[in-house]
């Protein structure tokens, strides 16, 4: 048995935090991996015993990649949600399915069909389903058992005999992104980082022993992303890391020339998206898992004590009201999508329904700087609401994925992020009449606007850097010179997710620096099976 590490510029899940973002062609000769070294998120490939990675043309915004059996094609899927096949020969890739698609994985069974997650999360969970790869039909292949309290069928790997699939099942994480082994046994890492093996028996479908630990130091990303592959000749190949570093980041102040600063060295843990300063910059609020338990916290800047504000549920993504008394945040429950509360700041009184729909989560809520608006994203698409609840949701309508929107402090213009061009970009609109007119912004990719208060400024993430574009003052929006003020590969970043923000005088970024288990780095084992028989018998 043979280990080794090997580095290759591969996304962290710092764009897509669910599932794999690799995958070993069954005879291990070939790596894929979703990784971004010139800006833009794409599949690249490795060939074994060679040194340098060339990027699969066509395959802009994908992730979560899966070969054929034959190693001569991969699956994969891209950030806006459709599922598409392409070759290493050259020829254009081929869209399966443009909607229904969730960032669950994907596999390629022996029998020339797509396994996949799709649902809405609400009264239709995801489960999983499959399509031919000469199209078709969508087949429906599990479904979601709320009974037991299940939300989603997600990471699917199909046995080689074609008897059945295995897959995930978001209840309680105990274990992610299960895989099959050709040895007969069903490989799993757990939470903290550990590969487990328990032998099954693929004809049966069953289990015939219990799962033996093997080894740990595995990186997993939340609590439910791990990139861990498998070939049928015994290379395995992960994402090391020390999880209980991984996941800890550390909040930092940065300035406009990339000078960073520790807001207090003592506060180090799991931070979630949408740091999110209070309006007079004193406090900040966000959200930070402990084990399985993720919870809204606010900090008194910079070295002053920190207090929690949520104890129901699930919480993150914390945004200010406008006047700085309250904090809302999104609320996951079992069995019922995520939904808006607000809680008065100081922690008094109980928490108040903002926003919940029927069906769908509720992610991205803003306010408008009077008060009187709501943007929202639900189900991947953006909406502009009344506070009051008087009028319908206004949909932007881009098409794609539409995220992370913000309003200028002056009320007039919304900034956003959508897929609709095929890459992410930041757009402008009028508001809150939003379907008077847009803008584009970015010009090579661009993600997580955030307004300066002046609202004379705008800044964005492109192509690692920190982004700052003029607004020019006018009866309509007008972008001026673009200029990058630094390098932004040491904090974390996301296409669906904010991680900065800025004070109010405009000079400072509170940023989230990454763990120490960012993976540019993939360990290998080769003849992995010999230890895994040796270890865990059938």
């Amino acid at each position: 048995m043979l280990r080794y590490t090997t580095i290759v510029p591969i996304e962290s899940g710092s764009v897509v935090d669910l599932g794999s973002n690799l995958d070993l062609s069954p005879d291990g000769t070939k790596l894929v991996f979703a990784g971004a070294p010139e800006g833009t998120p794409m599949l690249w490939v490795r060939e074994r015993d060679h040194w340098d990675i060339r990027p699969v043309p066509g395959t802009e915004l994908a992730h979560q990649p899966f070969f054929s059996p034959d190693g001569g094609r991969v699956g994969f899927i891209t950030e806006d949600r459709h599922l598409k096949i392409v070759s290493f020969t050259g020829e254009p890739p081929v869209t399966l399915l443009d909607s229904i698609v969730r960032r669950g994985g994907g596999a390629w069974g022996p029998d020339d069909y797509l396994y996949f997650s799709e649902g809405d999360g609400g009264e239709n969970p995801p489960g999983l389903r499959r399509i031919s790869v000469a199209g078709g039909p969508v087949e429906v292949v599990t479904v979601v058992d709320t009974t037991r309290q299940e939300r989603r069928h997600y990471f699917p790997d199909v046995l080689p005999n074609g008897k059945g699939v295995v897959f995930s099942v978001a209840r309680q994480i105990l274990g992610v992104h299960a895989r099959w082994s050709p040895t007969g046994h069903i490989l799993f890492v757990t939470e903290d980082g550990t590969l487990m093996a328990a032998p099954f028996d693929d004809e049966a479908l069953q289990l015939t022993g219990p799962a033996v630990p093997l080894f740990g130091g595995i990186h997993v990303e939340g609590l439910a992303s791990v990139d861990i592959a498998v070939s049928d000749n015994g290379t395995l190949v992960y994402g090391p890391g020390d999880v209980s570093r991984a996941r800890q980041g550390r909040l930092v102040w940065v300035d406009r020339e990339g000078d960073e600063e520790e807001i207090d060295p003592s506060w180090i843990g799991a931070f979630g998206p949408m740091p999110a300063l209070s309006p007079d910059g004193s406090r900040l609020a966000v959200s930070m898992t402990q084990g399985n338990d993720r919870k809204i916290w606010i900090k008194q800047l910079d070295r002053g004590p920190l207090s929690k504000l949520t104890f129901e549920g699930q919480s993150n993504q914390p945004v200010w009201t406008p006047d700085g008394l309250s904090l809302a945040f999104a609320r996951h429950e079992e069995n019922r999508p995520a939904t808006y509360y607000k809680r008065l700041a100081d922690g008094s009184g109980p928490a108040e329904l903002v926003l919940a729909l029927v069906d769908v989560p509720v992610y991205d809520v803003t306010y408008s700087p009077d008060g009187g608006w709501l943007v929202y994203r639900a189900d991947d698409k953006l909406f502009v609401q009344r506070v009051d609840g008087v009028g319908d949701p206004i949909p932007i309508g881009d098409g794609g994925f539409e995220g992370t929107a913000t309003v200028s402090p002056d009320g007039r213009w919304l900034a956003y992020v959508s897929s609709a061009s095929g890459q992410v970009e930041v757009y402008v609109r009028p508001f809150p009449d939003v379907e008077a007119g847009r803008w584009q912004v970015s010009t090579n990719g661009g993600i997580e606007p955030v307004w300066a208060h002046t609202g004379e400024e705008l800044f964005f993430k492109s192509e690692g850097q920190l982004m700052s574009v003029e607004v020019l003052p006018g009866a309509t929006f007008v972008a001026g010179a673009q200029r990058a003020l630094f390098p932004i590969r040491s904090y974390r970043s996301s296409t669906q997710d904010r991680f900065y923000d800025i004070t109010p005088d405009d000079q400072r970024l509170v940023m989230i620096r990454s763990g120490s288990g960012e993976i540019g780095e993939l360990a290998v084992i080769e003849n992995f099976f010999e230890e895994l028989e040796e270890r865990v018998s059938n």
